[in-house]
């Protein structure tokens, strides 16, 4: 045992000089690490675009379960930053826009679930702060919900 901590010891570099990063490396490591992480949230993580749509496919769908559930019809509207319904609306912030068209070619744009969980059918479009879209559509008949491809 002992002859192995003298091996390892051996092995210290000549000269008196330890190995390591200077202030300086260490300074500038981190700036570069803060200038790739300012890129990043700058243009929005990647993937962001999917959850939110993930959000809304899941509140569409969650608004369909309702009528079925409740043995009554849900009528949803779009508003400047989200979707207003009966009960619960999504809110999705300040600088997002949203433009609800429905299939049945009203005028006032809304969306709405039958207690048996057919719908008129429609298509939710967003557009986010950072210039994304992205959106769902209602098929008309069945009420399934299924993203916009690009």
């Amino acid at each position: 045992m002992r002859r192995i901590c003298h091996r390892i010891r051996a092995r210290e570099p000549a000269g008196g000089s330890e190995s390591g990063l200077t202030l300086a490396e260490m300074l500038l490591v981190l700036a570069i690490l803060a200038l790739v992480a300012g890129l990043v949230v700058g243009r929005g993580l990647p993937g962001r675009g999917a959850v939110r749509s993930a959000t809304l496919e899941a509140y569409l769908r969650d608004a369909r379960a309702h009528a079925m559930l409740a043995g009554r019809p849900v009528h949803l509207s779009g508003t400047p930053h989200g979707i207003s319904g009966d009960g619960a609306g999504l809110e999705l912030g300040r600088g997002f826009l949203v433009e609800l068209r429905a299939n049945d070619g009203s005028a006032d744009g809304h969306i709405a679930f039958a207690a048996d969980g057919s719908t008129n059918g429609g298509t939710v479009m967003v557009l986010a702060p950072d210039g994304s879209s992205y959106g769902v559509v209602v098929a008309p008949l069945t009420g399934t919900v299924t993203p916009l491809r690009p």
